[in-house]
């Protein structure tokens, strides 16, 4: 579009009388500003978009360290538990293991009513 309006300013002056020639040649260059400043109002919005996804992208990736972090530290406490559970014997000799739960028994059924 710009280049037509180069163009037409440009072979105005040869094909055109003067009193139009007036007319086109400020008209073309006010509308090579309206593109240039459309133009640049498009190019400033995709990088204040692109500046928006990058914010939200390090977010998201600072939430994921945190999340990882948590992580690592529950991985932290495995050594202690595999640690506590091949500590030695009680040092009590009375010291007797707990016995095996006995399973309950089935309740009796209710008896229906009759009607």
């Amino acid at each position: 579009m710009l280049t037509s309006t180069v163009l037409i300013s440009a072979s105005a002056p040869w094909l055109l009388p003067v009193k139009l020639v007036e007319l086109i040649v400020p008209s073309m260059a006010a509308l090579s500003a309206a593109i240039g400043l459309s133009a640049e109002y498009v190019g400033k919005t995709a990088v204040s978009r692109g500046k928006e996804v990058a914010a939200v992208t390090l977010q998201a990736a600072a939430e994921s360290e945190a999340v990882l972090a948590q992580a690592e530290r529950a991985k932290a406490v495995v050594p202690l538990c595999v640690g506590s559970n091949h500590s030695p014997p009680h040092p009590n000799p009375q010291h007797q293991p707990r016995p095996e739960p006995q399973p309950r028994p089935e309740p009796e059924p209710r008896p229906q009513p009759q009607p």
